[in-house]
């Protein structure tokens, strides 16, 4: 029977991803097709007949395609994250919490009530 946890020869080896990954952008020349695209030239587009047709690319995904770029070249940008925390005191237990549901589900029921009539 297998057994799950760490040991020796377990798992993807080292690198694997990242060499998949090399391989299919160089035989699919994927960095040149983004550079084609980021600069406004025609890029060839298959019709549903399997025609191949050069279309120029969509401001849309000249913008993708410039971001993916720079972010191959130089790493995604740090985010800032801005956020303050304060203590809000004890918390309420687990009967209190109840109880506190009960009062909203009676005030929504009471409130659906004068609604209807």
């Amino acid at each position: 029977m297998p057994r799950g946890g760490k040991r020796p020869g377990a798992g993807r080896p080292l690198d694997w991803l990242k060499e998949h990954t090399r391989e299919i952008i160089r035989k699919d020349k994927l960095v040149e097709r983004l550079a084609k695209i980021a600069s406004g030239q025609n890029i060839d587009q298959p019709l549903t007949n399997g025609e191949i047709v050069p279309f120029p690319a969509p401001v849309a995904e000249q913008r993708k395609a410039i971001l993916d770029l720079l972010e191959r070249g130089y790493g995604k940008p740090e985010q800032m994250v801005d956020m303050v925390l304060t203590d809000a005191g004890e918390r309420p237990t687990a009967d209190e919490l109840l109880e506190m549901r009960a009062r909203l589900m009676a005030d929504r029921a009471r409130t659906e009530m004068d609604r209807d009539e």
